[in-house]
């Protein structure tokens, strides 16, 4: 009981960082898609940082597929660290993050690694999210 309510709790009343929850959003264009938009929405507890991901890659031709991530992690001073995977279990798919809570924390910037299916190799790249709300 300890560990599972008062701690958490204690811990939300005590905590004075930033509070980065609510929605995020990117938009990246690669090579072989017209665009892809990823949603961020975060759920933050204190330091404790759960996540969902919505990835919405539209491809040159208009078809589009979507894939859902779920991660983990953590803030600590302004730096955010997030590890994560698909949720469909039949596909492989995991990625990270490193960022940095920048300008008046309407910015998180930094980099992100994942496993290409694409090109069965892992790849990384720097990213940015802009806060929804």
């Amino acid at each position: 009981m300890f560990n599972k309510i008062l701690l958490p709790w204690y811990r939300d009343i005590i905590y004075n960082g930033i509070d980065i929850s609510g929605s995020w959003f990117n938009e990246q264009k690669f090579q072989n898609l017209l665009k892809q938009e990823c949603t961020f929405n975060i759920e933050q507890k204190a330091e404790k940082l759960c996540v969902t991901m919505s990835i919405i890659k539209i491809s040159i031709d208009g078809t589009t597929e979507t894939k859902i991530f779920k991660l983990k992690g953590y803030i600590k001073e302004r730096f955010v660290l997030l590890q994560g995977e698909n949720i469909d279990r039949k596909k492989i798919g995991i990625i990270s993050f490193l960022l940095q809570v920048e300008r008046d924390g309407c910015l998180l910037k930094g980099v992100d690694s994942w496993y290409d299916v694409g090109t069965s190799s892992i790849r990384s790249s720097e990213t940015s999210l802009m806060r929804k709300n």
